[in-house]
């Protein structure tokens, strides 16, 4: 069965870095759009963008807390209520990525995010001698998709993982999709967690969000980074 990864990034103003991504098989993904889109159809603008949406800053600005909350409760209900669908995702704090680059030989923090998510993506999905096709869903311009681009690129990567073969990597409005719309409120929560302090009314929230579809979530820090020494063989899977 073709699977569906919807990505979502966030960035580094905070020291750290993060990726975060839903997956489901391909047949899951229309009935979801559907009931996501069903209940967007109801506000303007039509679709959620947390980084505006929480401040209600730009075409949000109109909206009243009480109806982002009871927007973003119904999105997370929905989330909540898909149990085939996997949560992944990876943050680095971007200092202690500093200290062990180079005596651990690690890929740039980006592609560490990459690699992580989808050595546990072909764990998870990826049995057998036929790799399924899979596609990566990104937002225009993210950086991760250029960054993954140029792997897939790469005669070497592709030697070394032969599942990049079956990838296919396509940018598309968030606007308009769903599924990057809810990896874009996966990505949030697990920065906010990481960065709000303690008694935030967004951290809460943050939390709620993660606690939806079971999956890996993995943090990158002092305590298990000097343990990560990176090779091609660490991602030994990603092959089979």
């Amino acid at each position: 069965m073709p699977l569906t990864i919807c990505f979502d990034g966030t960035g580094t103003g905070n020291g750290l870095i993060a990726l975060a991504a839903l997956a489901a098989d391909d047949d899951l993904w229309p009935a979801f759009n559907q009931h996501w889109r069903a209940i967007m159809a109801r506000v303007k603008p039509d679709y959620m963008h947390m980084r505006k949406a929480m401040p209600l800053r730009g075409p949000f600005a109109q909206w009243k807390p009480a109806l982002r909350d009871a927007i973003l409760e119904e999105l997370f209900q929905l989330i909540m209520g898909e149990t085939q669908f996997h949560a992944f995702s990876c943050a680095i704090d971007l200092a202690s990525f500093a200290k062990w680059r180079t005596p651990n030989n690690l890929p740039q923090p980006e592609d560490l995010c990459v690699f992580a998510i989808l050595h546990k993506v072909s764990e998870w999905y990826c049995s057998g001698d036929s790799p399924p096709t899979i596609e990566l869903l990104f937002d225009q311009n993210e950086p991760f998709a250029h960054r993954l681009v140029r792997h897939q690129e790469n005669k070497n990567v592709r030697r070394a993982f032969p599942i990049w073969n079956h990838i296919r990597i396509r940018q598309v409005d968030m606007r308009l999709n769903p599924g990057v719309q809810a990896a874009d409120m996966l990505a949030w929560a697990l920065n906010r967690t990481l960065v709000d302090p303690a008694d935030s009314i967004f951290k809460t929230m943050a939390a709620n969000i993660l606690r939806g579809p079971s999956g890996f979530h993995v943090y990158l820090t002092d305590d298990n980074l000097p343990n990560l020494a990176f090779s091609l063989d660490d991602c030994e899977s990603l092959g089979r």
